[in-house]
């Protein structure tokens, strides 16, 4: 464990190291609980290397989040650093494809899908870069099928927004108010 914690904080951004740590906890699934702990840990100086490792994760095998599910959604929020935010935007986009899929391999309580939502909904609104407000959108979307009081208010946020964003930010807007309409 020791020298896994080290390795990782020694790592890199580039996909091969992601890919490796990613790979080397599909092998040992036990240092999941490792990975979660740097991850959910803001405290930690780096805990947005962690969090890389979690989104590659969930990519591949997302029920290794499920023991993790209460401390990935109360800290979702929380995350400050661009690096992790745009992740942990990524990894709740799917988390909560996976909570509403045919067969989920896990199920999100109430109190979760809130402080998911909740999250979402500020990162929209809040000034974050367009990848998170995309991932943001995305995940509302989906969320917004199951509780309808979203979709007035996505269509509200995104259409406000429309003019002051990029043409990235543009392009999502048109394509979830697209699928809402």
């Amino acid at each position: 464990m020791k020298a896994f914690r080290q390795q990782l904080y020694d790592s890199t951004i580039y996909r091969e190291s992601r890919n490796y740590f990613r790979d080397w906890v599909l092998k040992e699934p036990e240092l999941m609980k490792e990975v979660a702990n740097i991850a959910f840990d803001l405290e930690n100086k780096f805990h947005f290397k962690a969090c890389w490792i979690i989104e590659l994760l969930a990519l591949y095998k997302v029920e290794l989040l499920a023991p993790y599910l209460d401390k990935f959604c109360y800290s979702a929020s929380k995350y400050q650093d661009d690096s992790a935010v745009r992740v942990m935007a990524k990894t709740i986009f799917l988390v909560v494809n996976e909570n509403y899929s045919k067969e989920p391999k896990f199920t999100l309580t109430k109190n979760q899908i809130k402080q998911l939502t909740e999250c979402c909904m500020d990162w929209l609104i809040s000034d974050q870069k367009v990848a998170t407000k995309a991932y943001s959108a995305e995940t509302l979307f989906v969320l917004g099928k199951y509780q309808p009081w979203i979709y007035p208010e996505l269509k509200q946020i995104l259409s406000d927004g429309y003019n002051q964003h990029s043409a990235a930010y543009k392009a999502t807007t048109r394509k979830i108010l697209g699928k809402i309409n």
